[in-house]
């Protein structure tokens, strides 16, 4: 188990994957670090998760369900107590997403593409958190 990092102590990250084994990696490699570490699988839950976890980063799969990561983002984005919550987005590959889509979310910490890095994953989180 690696020490507690300073910039993880204590905080909130709030991992939003339909696919349980990638939700339960990134929970378990980010609790190591020292994060709290919370989870929603739809889109439906993301809002009411972002409000009562307040969380200080969101990791966000843009392929889930009810309504999608793309929907979800813009709500966030567009709400006056969340748009300040940095989100890092997960594509499915580089290769799947035109240049323009992403460019939308112009305003993300980062977009991570699938299969990931876990330490591309936990190096940009740090840098994202250090800022904050």
């Amino acid at each position: 188990m690696t020490s507690v990092d300073a910039v993880a102590s204590n905080k909130k990250i709030l991992v939003v994957d339909d696919d349980i084994d990638i939700v339960r990696l990134l929970t378990q490699a980010l609790s190591q670090e020292g994060y709290v570490v919370e989870s929603a699988s739809q889109g439906s839950e993301v809002l009411r998760k972002t409000f009562e976890f307040l969380p200080d980063l969101i990791l966000l799969d843009v392929m889930i369900p009810a309504p999608d990561g793309y929907h979800v983002a813009r709500e966030i984005t567009n709400d006056k107590t969340l748009k300040k919550k940095p989100i890092i987005y997960f594509i499915t590959s580089r290769d799947t997403f035109k240049e323009s889509k992403i460019m939308e979310f112009a305003g993300a910490a980062g977009v991570i593409p699938k299969p990931f890095s876990m330490t591309e994953i936990k190096t940009l989180i740090k840098g994202v958190l250090s800022k904050k």
